[in-house]
């Protein structure tokens, strides 16, 4: 009787649980801790439990773009830099779910032994260049320091970090949480010049979606997005755990030494100013969309939407399934209490002959 009412609770739940709804998650990158909370979601289960069964799919070294994948329809979920907001202004129906990093891990790499001390420095060096989309924060921090393209000599073509240990270029863009453990392996000196010291705060490894998956299925989004917030819990609070998973089941080129430097680096990068997990404020995408130079008119009009907001419950749909499941909760439960009671004084009689 008890199973039976249970059963019957969650049948008229209006937040039953789809079962087996398959998504694809697109990675900025191959496996790595990057991506942490996302394999502990389906490694605790959590996506399970909520019946979404998904498929994270890593990028290919020569194709990180995610963004052309998730609009094409390829995938339903991608991860994305700040430049997100970029194809926002640009009419894309796109909507940022959480910014996972609270700042961003691209930074400037120097050698030591180069008198490069400070950004003013950088004058007249060669600099790899990239696309603005990919760290705006960057530019930024140049033009803070009065430095434009005409500064430096420009490296157009794709330079690598042993081109830098090289001396074939002198200033690179790198993820803090990669190159630096390279060069510390290799016992290399370097500086590294990050945005956010220069009161330069991008968001970074940003989850967005389309604006039709939301349309057409917001409690789809609604439990990939709390699934997902468990699992980045999972992983900053057993980051041992979380790089195991990565070696086993993703088969990560990193060692774990690797990863941990990796994890130790990323964390703080998760918990910002005491911000909650993913949080974000349309004040600091203004802030962000002046980094890129976005016009203030353009901004106003496109960020209205942007930023996703939590499923609201659904009204509950009443059928004639939910009216009989009623009547025959009415009807049971006078006699379920009849049989506790009748338990408890058998119960009571028992104990009495006992003592």
């Amino acid at each position: 009787m008890r199973t039976l009412l249970i059963g019957l609770f969650f049948f008229l739940s209006p937040y039953q649980v789809k079962a087996n709804d398959s998504v694809v998650l697109q990675l900025k990158w191959q496996h790595q801790f990057q991506f942490a909370g996302y394999y502990m979601a389906i490694e605790r289960g959590y996506y399970h439990e909520l019946g979404l069964n998904v498929t994270i799919v890593p990028a290919a070294p020569q194709d990180i773009d995610t963004i052309p994948k998730v609009v094409s329809g390829q995938a339903d979920f991608g991860i994305a830099n700040s430049g997100l907001l970029l194809h926002r202004m640009e009419g894309e129906p796109l909507v940022a779910m959480s910014a996972i990093f609270q700042s961003s891990p691209y930074c400037w790499l120097a050698k030591t032994d180069q008198g490069i001390r400070n950004v003013a420095d950088f004058k007249g060096k060669r600099i790899a260049f990239f696309n603005q989309k990919e760290g705006a924060e960057l530019f930024a921090m140049l033009s803070q320091h009065g430095l434009s393209a005409a500064d430096f000599v420009l490296e157009d073509k794709k330079v690598t970090l042993q081109n830098w240990i090289n001396n074939e270029v002198d200033i690179l863009k790198v993820y803090a949480t990669n190159e630096p453990f390279l060069l510390k392996q290799r016992q290399i000196g370097f500086h590294l010049f990050c945005p956010k010291k220069h009161g330069l705060n991008a968001y970074s490894d940003v989850l967005f979606t389309r604006q039709d998956v939301i349309d057409k299925n917001p409690q789809l989004v609604q439990r990939f997005y709390t699934a997902t917030n468990k699992g980045w819990r999972e992983a900053i609070n057993h980051p041992e755990e979380a790089i195991e998973v990565i070696k086993t089941h993703y088969n990560s080129q990193k060692s774990r030494a690797h990863l941990a430097f990796e994890a130790e680096k990323l964390i703080n990068l998760v918990h910002s100013d005491h911000t909650q997990l993913g949080q974000m404020s349309s004040a600091r995408w203004r802030v962000i969309a002046d980094m890129y130079g976005i016009d203030r008119q353009i901004v106003e009009q496109n960020l209205p939407g942007f930023i996703y907001q939590t499923a609201k419950s659904q009204p509950w749909d009443i059928s004639w399934m939910h009216i009989l499941a009623c009547i025959i909760i009415v009807v049971s439960f006078p006699s379920y209490y009849r049989l506790l009671s009748t338990e408890e004084k058998r119960k009571n009689k028992l104990l009495v002959k006992l003592n």
